[in-house]
C-alpha cells in the first residue's frame, strides 16, 4: 500500500509529463485570447499607425450562434436509446434523457458554463467543462424580533419539518430589551446543500498527460481552483488543517493576473482573516496503483502544497473536453482563432501600410531652395502663410514630392485574405468581397451555394462538439446521478411533473446524437416536419397501417421544440399518456351529448315538418288532378272520390308522424342512458367529476 509521500511522488511525476506543464501551449492559447481581444501584436513602431484588424474576434462571433442555437436551444442535445422494445427499457431511456438534460442546462449558472465551453473551444486548441456532484455546508442566521411564546412556537413546527430532513438548528436568546413579553431569538441553520454542477476550467488551469487521445484514457486529469479557506472548511475539510495550509496569493501567480488584467489586476491576496485567504488546490484524478496489486485503479486527489488532504477511489475523471476542429488520433486539435491568426496579422499590417501610406499622401514632404523660410513649412497650420523670397514665382522655390497611393491595391490584397478566410473557417463575409463592377454579375443561386457550403462547415463542427465533449458529459452526469443519487427526484417534463428513480435504472443503454447536418437550422426542421406531417395525414386519410396518433405526436413535438418552445404538453396530448386521453375523450363524449340533445329536440319536429310538407305536395298534385279529371267526369263524382281519398291520406300520414316521434325519443333516452354510463366509467376510472355521471 503506498504512503502519502509515494502518493505525492506519483502525483509530481505525473504532473512534469502533462500539459500543465507545458508552456509553449500555454502561450499559443494565451496569445490567441490576444488575438481575439484585438490587442497589440508585439511588433509596433513608435509615431506610425497601430490600427489591428479583428478577423479573429469576426469568426469567432459569427461561429458562436449557430452553436448556441444548436446546444443552448430546447431540442436535447444526446439521447439514450433502448436496448429493447420492453416497457420498463423505454421508459428508463426516456427518464435518463429527460433529467440528464435538465441536470445538465436547469442548473443555476450551468448555461454560462456550457457558452464558455463553447466559446472556448473557438479561442483555445481545447476547452474544458468540469462537471460533478457535491455536497456543501451553508450555514444561515435567522433573527426574530418580538414574538410571543405561541408564534415561537409555530415558527419551531415549521422550522421541524427542515430538521426532519437533516438540517441543524441552534437557538438562542438575543440579550435585548424586552416588551409585554415578546422575545427576540435567533436561529442558527446548518444546511448541507447537494447539488450537481457544471463548470468551465480556463485552459491554463486545466491538467492532463500529454499524448491522452481522450480522457477516460490519461494516466492524470485534473485542474487548479483557487478557492478561500473558507471554501475548503465547507467543503468538509478540518478547519485545523486548513487554517495553516500555505497561501497562494494571485500577485504571486501569473496566470491568475492575466485573467485579472481587464479588471483592473489581481489584488495582492492579504486577507484580515485566516478564512479569506486564498489557496491553490490542486484536485487530480490519477491512475495508480494504490494497493499494489498490479493493476491501477483510478483516485481523487486533492492537495494544497505539498499538504495531501484527501485520496480516495473514484471511477471517472468528471472532465469533459472538446476542440472544435478535430486532428485525428489527438484529445487536442484546434480551432478557427488559430487558423485565423495569420489573416488578422496580414490584414493588420496591410492596414497600417495603407493608413501610413494615406498620411503620406495628405501630408506629402516638401523640397525647397534657399528663398523659402523654413520655419513656416516646419509649423503645420490650416490656410497658413509660406514666405518665400525674391521675385520670382514661388512655385519655383518649393515643390510637393509625389507619393503614390497604394491604398486600392491594399484593399485588393485584403479581399484575397478575407476570401482564404472565409474558405478555412466556413464564414462568409457578405459582399464585402464584391465590387460595383462584378455585383450585378452575382446571382442569388450562386450565394445560396456558398452559403449551404459554408453552413456544412460549422454543422460539422458542432456534429464533432457533440460526438466528443457533449457525449463524454452527458454519459460523465449519468454516472454521477447513478453513484451519488439515492433517492427519488421529480423534474417537469412536456409541462406535467415526472418522478425519476435512478435506483431502477440497470442497463447500460447508447447514447445517440441529435446533432447532424442541418440539425441547428429550426427552418429546416419546421420544412421537414411539415412534410412528414402531411404524409401521415394522407396515409390516415387511406387507412393505413403506416402511422397512428404517436407517430403525428413525435412530429408535433419536433416542431414545438423547433419553434423555440420548451413545453410540448401546452399545445398537445401525449397519446402514450392516460391522462391526456381520457381527458380528450372526455371532451369528446361532451360534443357527442350535446349533438344528440340538440338532435333529439329537433329532429322530430324537423321530421313531421317534412312529412307534413310532402302531404302538401302531394295534395297540390292532386288538386292537378283533379282539375284534370273535370274534363272526363262530372264534376260530383269525382270530388267525392277525391275527399275520401285525401281524408284517407292524412290520417295514415298523422299515424306515421305519431310513430316517427316516439321511435326517436325511445332512441335519445337509450343514447342519454349510455353516455351516464360512460361518464361513470370515467369518473370512476380517473377520479375526475364528470358532469352527467350517475355518481
Amino acid at each position: 500500500m503506498m504512503n502519502e509521500s509515494e502518493l505525492m511522488l506519483y502525483k509530481d511525476a505525473a504532473e512534469a509529463n502533462s500539459i500543465h506543464a507545458s508552456d509553449q501551449l500555454n502561450s499559443d492559447n494565451q496569445q490567441l485570447f490576444d488575438y481575439y481581444n484585438g490587442d497589440l501584436l508585439g511588433n509596433e513602431v513608435d509615431g506610425e499607425s497601430q490600427v489591428i484588424s479583428t478577423d479573429v474576434y469576426d469568426v469567432v462571433e459569427s461561429i458562436m450562434p449557430s452553436l448556441a442555437r444548436t446546444f443552448l436551444g430546447h431540442n436535447n442535445v444526446m439521447e439514450f436509446k433502448p436496448l429493447n422494445t420492453s416497457p420498463k427499457e423505454v421508459e428508463a431511456a426516456e427518464q435518463k434523457t429527460i433529467y440528464i438534460n435538465e441536470l445538465i442546462t436547469s442548473q443555476p449558472g450551468s448555461y454560462k458554463s456550457l457558452f464558455d465551453w463553447l466559446k472556448g473551444s473557438l479561442i483555445y486548441k481545447y476547452s474544458a467543462l468540469n462537471f460533478g456532484y457535491e455536497e456543501e455546508e451553508t450555514v444561515k442566521t435567522v433573527e426574530y424580533v418580538g414574538i410571543s411564546d405561541e408564534e415561537f412556537a409555530l415558527i419551531d413546527i415549521e422550522l421541524k419539518q427542515e430538521r426532519d430532513q437533516g438540517i441543524e438548528i441552534e437557538w438562542f436568546e438575543v440579550p435585548r430589551e424586552e416588551k409585554d413579553g415578546l422575545r427576540n431569538i435567533e436561529a442558527t441553520v446548518k444546511r448541507t446543500k447537494k447539488n450537481y454542477f457544471t463548470e468551465y476550467v480556463n485552459p491554463g488551469d486545466f491538467v492532463i498527460t500529454k499524448g491522452a487521445t481522450s480522457v477516460s484514457d490519461a494516466a492524470m486529469t485534473g485542474r487548479d481552483k483557487y478557492i478561500t479557506k473558507s471554501d475548503l472548511v465547507s467543503m468538509g475539510f478540518s478547519k485545523e488543517i486548513v487554517k495553516d495550509l500555505p497561501q497562494d496569493g494571485t500577485g504571486a501567480n501569473t496566470r491568475q493576473e492575466e485573467k485579472l488584467s481587464d479588471q483592473g489586476g489581481a489584488d495582492d491576496g492579504n486577507s484580515i482573516h485566516w478564512t479569506g485567504e486564498l489557496v491553490k488546490l490542486e484536485i487530480r484524478y490519477l491512475k495508480v496503483d494504490k494497493d499494489e496489486d498490479g493493476i491501477s485503479e483510478r483516485v481523487k486527489m486533492m492537495c494544497v502544497g505539498d499538504e495531501l488532504l484527501s485520496c480516495e477511489p473514484h471511477e471517472i475523471a468528471p472532465y469533459a473536453v472538446l476542440s472544435s476542429i478535430i486532428i485525428p488520433g489527438q484529445l487536442i486539435g484546434t480551432c478557427p482563432a488559430a487558423i485565423t491568426k495569420e489573416t488578422q496579422l496580414i490584414k493588420s499590417t496591410l492596414l497600417r501600410q495603407t493608413m501610413m501610406n494615406m498620411y503620406q499622401v495628405n501630408s506629402a514632404r516638401m523640397a525647397i531652395n534657399k528663398n523659402v523660410h523654413k520655419d513656416d513649412l516646419l509649423t503645420t497650420r490650416i490656410g497658413g502663410v509660406v514666405r518665400v523670397r525674391g521675385e520670382e514665382n514661388p512655385l519655383n522655390s518649393i515643390a510637393q514630392l509625389p507619393v503614390p497611393f497604394i491604398g486600392d491595391k491594399a484593399l485588393m490584397v485584403m479581399q484575397y485574405a478575407d476570401a482564404a478566410r472565409a474558405q478555412r473557417t466556413g464564414t462568409i463575409p457578405g459582399n464585402a468581397a464584391l465590387d460595383a463592377n462584378t455585383l450585378n454579375t452575382e446571382t442569388a443561386t450562386r450565394f445560396k451555394g456558398i452559403e449551404a457550403v459554408s453552413d456544412a462547415k460549422v454543422e460539422l463542427m458542432a456534429r464533432g462538439i457533440a460526438e466528443t465533449g457533449f457525449r463524454d458529459l452527458y454519459a460523465g452526469m449519468l454516472w454521477n446521478v447513478v453513484h451519488f443519487q439515492k433517492e427519488k427526484a421529480e423534474v417537469m417534463a412536456l409541462g406535467k411533473p415526472l418522478e425519476i428513480d435512478p435506483r431502477r435504472w440497470l442497463t447500460d443503454q447508447p447514447l445517440t446524437s441529435n446533432v447532424g447536418l442541418g440539425a441547428g437550422d429550426d427552418e429546416t426542421v419546421l420544412d421537414n416536419m411539415g412534410t412528414l406531417l402531411q404524409i401521415h395525414e394522407r396515409l390516415f386519410q387511406a387507412g393505413s397501417v403506416l402511422t397512428d396518433q404517436t407517430k403525428v405526436y413525435n412530429i408535433s413535438k419536433r416542431i414545438v421544440k423547433a419553434m423555440n418552445q420548451r413545453d410540448v404538453g401546452e399545445f398537445f396530448n401525449d397519446p402514450d399518456v392516460q391522462v391526456d386521453t381520457l381527458q380528450a375523450e372526455n371532451e369528446q363524449l361532451k360534443q357527442q351529448n350535446a349533438q344528440l340533445e340538440q338532435l333529439a329536440q329537433s329532429h322530430p319536429l324537423a321530421e313531421a315538418e317534412n312529412i307534413k310538407a310532402q302531404a302538401s305536395l302531394i295534395k297540390a298534385q292532386s288538386d292537378q288532378q283533379t282539375e284534370a279529371a273535370k274534363m272526363i267526369q262530372s264534376q260530383q263524382q269525382f270530388e267525392a272520390t277525391m275527399q275520401a281519398n285525401m281524408m284517407k291520406f292524412m290520417a295514415e300520414t298523422e299515424q306515421k308522424a305519431n310513430a316517427t316521434i316516439a321511435a326517436n325519443d325511445q332512441k335519445t333516452r337509450e343514447l342519454v342512458a349510455k353516455l351516464e354510463l360512460e361518464y361513470t366509467k370515467i369518473e370512476a376510472d380517473t377520479g375526475i367529476d364528470v358532469e352527467g355521471s350517475r355518481i
